[in-house]
């Protein structure tokens, strides 16, 4: 049998080894998370970077493919999981909203236009929110 120092030296090892594998797995899906959604984000800017605002159902696509992906990652568990669930949401409503402005610009309704484009204002406020408290889990 150890001797009691021993046994509390070999306690606290096995605790600081378990609770540091757990961060290196955060700081893992982190990254993973940082190298799915940047590419996606950096396409929908470039589609609406084209002219006449761009391709709307494209990006809309782009929005719901990646909401998708991220609500698969946020099954797991956890609080950097709640954050992914929020912002799928928002990515899926900016993805619902592009589609309704680009229905609404094509059957010329002003009102419904900008409608939508105050929905997408609002929608940009909640995702750089989400976005940062998603940065703040990880870098918690």
């Amino acid at each position: 049998m150890l001797p009691r120092p021993a046994v509390l030296a070999l306690a606290t090892l096995v605790l600081l080894a378990s609770s540091g594998c757990g961060r290196v797995r955060e700081i893992s899906a982190c990254r993973a998370l940082t190298r799915e959604v940047n590419p996606v984000l950096t396409e929908i800017e470039d589609l609406s970077k084209r002219p006449g605002g761009g391709d709307q159902l494209a990006m809309a696509k782009r929005y719901a493919e990646l909401a998708a992906r991220l609500r698969e990652r946020s099954a797991s568990g956890g609080s950097l999981a709640t954050a992914l669930a929020d912002y799928s949401s928002i990515l899926d409503a900016t993805g619902l909203a592009l589609r309704g402005h680009e229905e609404a610009t094509r059957l010329n309704q002003p009102a419904r236009i900008t409608e939508k484009r105050r929905e997408l204002e609002r929608l940009v406020k909640r995702e750089r929110a989400s976005a940062t408290r998603i940065d703040a889990e990880c870098q918690s």
